[in-house]
């Protein structure tokens, strides 16, 4: 059903996929732009390689943008058209890309490439091959480790169906967030291919359910507050507050009493420069951070 409604809005299931792992990336993520690398075969680039035995893998970054929230079947189509733009430029691998930075820059202020995707999905595997990736039956545990790979998402098709999974380094990430993001991405995949399923509705949250309800007890933060102004609230606990850190500033931290001797410097000069004006507003600027 999934591959079905991949050819109903002409993206392939790969893009699909890729489109989701994107989703639950921007979900664990402060941004909502970043590149993705797609491990490619190409022997294009190399005279005579069809009758070679070897690896021709290269890498291609791809860009995925989860800015505007889109409906899945939007943000599929939109992965689809990244995809085959950033393909038009595969010669130019990832590597050749992080080298050209360092070689003109000195530094790699690209970033770090660590989140791979890896689809298998154009190629049916039989049931022994499957092994290498850990899809079969017998195998109970299987890992792949690749230098400079944080996190990578492999997908393929065994027997006609879908398989999945992905190796992460446990120690780069707090807790269990690798296994939280893991089964968003399961839950979410089994929900897209549900017979009810609307892809033309946006995606919904794929914050965990505990998360949310963390996040909202700890927002909930509307009181009922009576007619006092914040400097006589200060000043009314000023002596079980008084040493404790009121302001964290550029690293400098700042006491209830400390700020209640500086906000009574700023309105004793305010004061004694507006004399005989005291209802004008004045306007403070006070640096961010």
């Amino acid at each position: 059903l999934f591959e079905a409604r991949c050819r109903a809005i002409g993206v392939s299931p790969s893009a699909a996929l890729l489109a989701l792992y994107g989703a639950v990336l921007a979900t664990w993520s402060t941004n909502t732009r970043f590149t993705v690398n797609l491990p490619i075969l190409d022997r294009s680039s190399n005279p005579g390689s069809d009758s070679v035995v070897g690896d021709f893998t290269s890498v291609l970054p791809v860009v995925m943008d989860l800015t505007d929230g889109d409906s899945f079947a939007a943000l599929a189509a939109a992965t689809q058209r990244q995809l085959w733009l950033d393909l038009q430029h595969a010669s130019f691998s990832g590597i050749s890309l992080l080298r050209h930075s360092m070689g003109r820059t000195g530094s790699g202020r690209l970033g770090h490439f660590g989140v791979v995707f890896t689809s298998a999905l154009n190629a049916e595997l039989l049931p022994e091959e499957s092994v290498i990736l850990g899809w079969h039956p017998d195998v109970t545990f299987s890992i792949v480790h690749t230098p400079q790979v944080w996190l990578d998402l492999q997908v393929g098709k065994v027997n006609g169906e879908i398989r999945f999974n992905w190796d992460a380094i446990d120690a780069l990430f707090d807790g269990s967030t690798a296994k939280a993001m893991f089964e968003a991405f399961s839950n979410a995949l089994m929900e897209l291919s549900a017979p009810d399923c609307d892809w033309r509705a946006q995606l919904r949250s794929l914050t965990p359910l505990a998360d949310q309800v963390l996040y909202r007890a700890v927002n909930a933060t509307r009181n009922m507050l009576g007619d006092e102004s914040l400097s006589s609230l200060i000043q009314a606990n000023l002596a079980s507050l008084g040493e404790k850190c009121a302001v964290l500033s550029r690293g400098r931290e700042y006491s209830y009493r400390e700020l209640h001797d500086r906000a009574g410097r700023v309105a004793a000069y305010l004061k004694d420069r507006l004399t005989g004006d005291t209802a004008r507003r004045v306007g403070i600027e006070i640096a961010a951070g």
